[in-house]
């Protein structure tokens, strides 16, 4: 895991001395290399229904079916977003200092490990680490137009309620450690002794502020149209299915269907998306209206998640 950290660090101080023109050639390179990589361990995975794993002592990582399915959205999402972002960004960071230059093209990549390494890592140290390195990384990259107050608030308000949700992770897996186990292993022990559904709680609220579940959503409409134009198709595309990804692997540890938990589920969803598609309409600031279009459909998968 500090080999991870190491290389998150290096790569941030490699875009610190490279000369402007060849921080969006240096990016792609590694978006290519990295994107075909992880994307043959997710088809091999999915075609072959053999389960890839990485233990060491710190940590392990297990790529599953669930885990590949998202790595190929990751990959899709991130390389369509910096094709459209080096055109994008031409312009735009012109009167940007080389200091916040370095530092956006690093977060985007930052964003990219971390949302892997999310959906790969089944320890609860590692998992929280790598969710607070999404977390930082992508309130960075809504920050990159800090000088107006407005788009600072939005960042900052972001960054909290990603610190809220992170908490309530924390005490989840905190509750269901075990002397013999933590991690995912242990909610699956945890669950299949105790009653689920008030643990289960903590899990969806933590993962929905991530996901923006209505009440869960306030950050979402105004980070959108605070970020530059990838980072927002970045959020909607693939960061706040993060939240989503979370849910799933946590209701795949139930020992079996619990109605309770279905029903939670469908019910936050089913409000979520008629709020999100109500707001959506009335919106005239097309930024909004991706956030609210965003949140309408987190409903509609939170729905097909709670009838499953």
């Amino acid at each position: 895991m500090w080999l991870i950290l190491t290389v998150l660090v290096f790569t941030f101080l490699i875009f610190l001395v490279l000369p402007e023109k060849y921080k969006p050639l240096i990016t792609g390179f590694f978006f290519t290399i990295f994107g075909i990589f992880t994307s043959w361990i997710a088809v091999y995975t999915l075609f072959t229904g053999n389960i890839i794993e990485y233990i060491t002592d710190q940590t392990s990582f297990i790529v599953d079916q669930l885990s590949a399915v998202f790595i190929l959205l990751i990959n899709f999402t991130v390389i369509s977003q910096f094709f459209y972002s080096t055109g994008y960004l031409k312009g735009y960071t012109i009167n940007k200092s080389s200091f916040k230059t370095s530092l956006h093209y690093a977060n985007i990549i930052f964003a990219y490990i971390s949302m892997l390494l999310v959906v790969s890592v089944h320890s609860s140290t590692g998992f929280l680490i790598f969710w607070e390195i999404l977390s930082l990384s992508t309130f960075l990259l809504v920050l990159f137009d800090g000088e107006n107050e407005k788009i600072r608030r939005s960042a900052i308000n972001y960054l909290f309620q990603m610190h809220l949700g992170m908490f309530l992770l924390l005490a989840g897996f905190v509750i269901t450690s075990n002397i013999s186990s933590s991690g995912f292993e242990a909610i699956r022990i945890y669950f299949s002794i105790h009653k689920a559904w008030p643990v289960f709680l903590l899990f969806f609220i933590g993962f929905g502020l991530k996901a923006g579940f209505l009440g869960m959503h306030t950050w979402l409409p105004d980070a959108h149209p605070s970020a530059p134009s990838h980072v927002s198709a970045l959020m909607s595309g693939i960061i706040i299915k993060m939240g989503i990804y979370g849910i799933l692997r946590v209701t795949s540890l139930l020992p079996d269907k619990s109605l309770v938990i279905g029903i939670i589920v469908l019910l936050f969803s089913s409000a979520t998306g008629l709020y999100g598609v109500m707001q959506a309409i009335i919106q005239h600031d097309i930024k909004r209206l991706l956030a609210f279009h965003s949140i309408e459909n987190i409903g509609i998968i939170g729905m097909g998640i709670g009838v499953g």
